[in-house]
C-alpha cells in the first residue's frame, strides 16, 4: 500500500507543480484561465479523487491509518477542493499566503520571537 500511495502521490504532485508553473508563466485572463484549468487541472483533480475512492474501497486499511484519515478528509471536502475548477480567480495553491503568515504563526507570544517585528508589520498591513 505505501509504495502505491507514495508513487501515485509523487506523480500527482509533479504534475500539479508543472501545471502551476505553466499557469503562472501564461499570464491568462479569466476566461482563458478557466479553459486552461478545464483542460489541464481537471484531469489531475479527477484522477486524484478517483484514486482516493478506489484505494479506500479496495485496500484493507485500518480506521486508525493516517492515510485513511487523510483520504476521508479530502473526500469529505471534495466539493470545496474542486472550486478552483469553476472559478478562475481562486489560486491553484496558497503558498504565497502561507509564506505571508509564517512569521505570525512562528511568533510564540513572549516578545522574544526573532520574527516578531516582521509579524507585527505584516499583520498591520493585512488589516489595513
Amino acid at each position: 500500500m505505501r509504495v502505491t500511495a507514495n508513487g501515485h502521490m509523487r506523480r500527482s504532485a509533479a504534475e500539479w507543480r508543472g501545471l502551476i508553473e505553466r499557469y503562472r508563466q501564461s499570464g491568462l485572463e479569466d476566461e482563458d484561465k478557466l479553459c486552461h484549468r478545464t483542460e489541464f487541472a481537471k484531469p489531475i483533480v479527477e484522477a486524484f479523487f478517483t484514486w482516493l475512492e478506489q484505494t479506500l474501497t479496495t485496500q484493507v486499511l485500518l480506521p486508525s491509518n493516517p492515510f485513511t484519515h487523510a483520504a476521508r478528509y479530502a473526500l469529505e471536502r471534495e466539493p470545496a477542493l474542486r472550486v478552483l475548477l469553476d472559478y478562475p480567480n481562486v489560486p491553484l495553491d496558497t503558498n504565497h499566503l502561507e509564506r505571508a503568515i509564517r512569521a505570525i504563526a512562528l511568533d510564540d507570544g513572549t516578545g522574544c520571537s526573532a520574527g516578531r517585528r516582521s509579524a507585527r508589520s505584516m499583520w498591520a498591513s493585512c488589516r489595513a
